[in-house]
């Protein structure tokens, strides 16, 4: 009995802190979400994640559990607070005045914007890397980022790791990551702030610095500004999350099968 009350006391508790009904989108929410992104990456990279740990499922476990609590924050917070849907292949409720665009555009972003993404930020970014280094020197441009890192560390780990990382990178974190950078926060932007444009830039940008080095970071920022047109013009959260995983497909196998160093992550 006592603790039945107890329970339906903590219940009450919790119904007059909750707000009436879902109130929209707000520009504090972006602070907020931020902040808890943050705190949920370096807590679990820097229990799990290279370099601090180095055993064989550590890091693809930390990339897992980061991609499906992202997951579960952006679901919680469209349906609680947001009153939206998730609207993966097309507007959302909120957006139901917004024509979505065709399954032959979605698929062009996909596969085209895919591909292009990888090598803009591989090809052409390390191009940029050797001018640099001609110019100013004191750079590698040919040193394997992060993520090739990783990668590298799951193949030395052997196959069970390697596909558990390869699951994580190409699925599980791709929809988690979009679902908040391209969804909620592209949203977020455009409803409290406003602007497409401005949309545009600081999803990206707000996705780049969290990538760690100054490689990585120009890498995401370059990506992360093309899944946020193809958000624009495409309003599916799923073109964003597959055209992600296109390029984390391609990272993984760049460094699997050992491809020219121009096309390493």
């Amino acid at each position: 009995m006592a603790a039945k009350k107890r329970k339906k006391r903590k219940k009450r508790e919790r119904d007059l802190l909750t707000p009436p009904g879902p109130r929209g989108y707000r520009s504090p929410d972006l602070l907020i979400l931020y902040l808890l992104f943050i705190v949920i990456n370096r807590s679990i990279y820097g229990v799990l994640g290279f370099p601090v740990v180095d055993l064989p499922y550590t890091n693809a476990a930390a990339i897992l559990l980061h991609g499906a609590i992202l997951a579960l924050v952006s679901w919680r917070y469209l349906a609680r607070y947001a009153g939206d849907d998730v609207g993966w292949f097309g507007p959302s409720r909120l957006q139901h005045e917004v024509a979505g665009a065709s399954v032959r555009v979605q698929l062009a972003w996909i596969v085209g914007g895919g591909g292009f993404t990888w090598l803009l930020s591989t090809v052409g970014l390390r191009a940029v890397v050797v001018l640099m280094q001609n110019v100013i020197g004191g750079i590698d441009p040919w040193e394997l980022g992060v993520m090739g890192q990783i990668v590298a560390r799951g193949l030395q780990a052997g196959p069970v790791p390697f596909v558990l990382l390869a699951v994580g990178m190409v699925a599980v974190a791709p929809l988690g990551e979009e679902l908040l950078f391209r969804r909620c926060f592209y949203q977020i932007i455009i409803e409290g702030l406003g602007g497409q444009t401005l949309a545009v830039l600081a999803s990206g940008l707000l996705f780049a610095f969290t990538h760690g080095e100054p490689i990585s970071m120009l890498r995401a920022a370059v990506a992360g500004v093309i899944y946020a047109l193809a958000y624009r013009y495409t309003h599916s959260v799923a073109v964003c999350a597959l055209m992600h995983a296109v390029f984390n497909a391609l990272a993984l196998m760049a460094v699997a099968l050992n491809w020219s160093p121009w096309l390493l992550p």
